[in-house]
């Protein structure tokens, strides 16, 4: 992931923090693709972000270690996101999510909802560049002349299987 501007970013005097983060960043996904079972993908990951070559690989962590992290930041720009300019809370029902929009149901004393705030950028602008990224990322995903496809999910095979003994 971050290991490609590794000899880009050797030159920078901060070089050392974003490439030690990158690296904790790595070893964490890396964790978890084991711990969810994914022996094979979490190999290839391993490889790929040279992680064999990091100083952190050997840190102790406890199981779970990234969806507690992801957890925790959600939680931070949930209460980020539900405060208002005098420092009240506005109350929300509304779950709040890693991969949608978050809107309050009623938004009293200020406040954009939808995603987490970027400063500067009000929701107009927010939400322009949510569509802008989806459809430059269909287009690079479709070859020249072809339509999109609705995603369906694979067949499952309900046929029996024989089980090694």
């Amino acid at each position: 992931m971050c290991s490609s501007a590794h000899t880009v970013l050797q030159m920078c005097s901060s070089a050392h923090n974003v490439l030690q983060i990158c690296d904790e960043v790595n070893f964490l996904v890396y964790r978890y693709l084991q711990e969810s079972g994914f022996v094979h993908s979490s190999f290839t990951f391993a490889y790929e972000s040279l992680l064999t070559k990091s100083s952190c690989v050997n840190t102790p962590l406890p199981p779970g270690a990234l969806i507690t992290f992801l957890q925790k930041g959600l939680q931070y720009l949930a209460i980020e996101e539900h405060l208002t300019a005098d420092g009240n809370e506005r109350r929300c029902d509304t779950d709040f999510g890693l991969l949608s929009p978050h809107t309050c149901d009623a938004l009293t004393g200020g406040g954009q909802g939808g995603l987490p705030n970027m400063v500067g950028v009000d929701s107009s602008r927010n939400s322009l560049l949510q569509d802008t990224m989806m459809e430059e990322a269909e287009a690079e995903a479709l070859p020249t002349g072809m339509a999109p496809v609705a995603h369906q999910p694979p067949p499952v095979d309900d046929s029996p299987t024989a089980v090694p003994v």
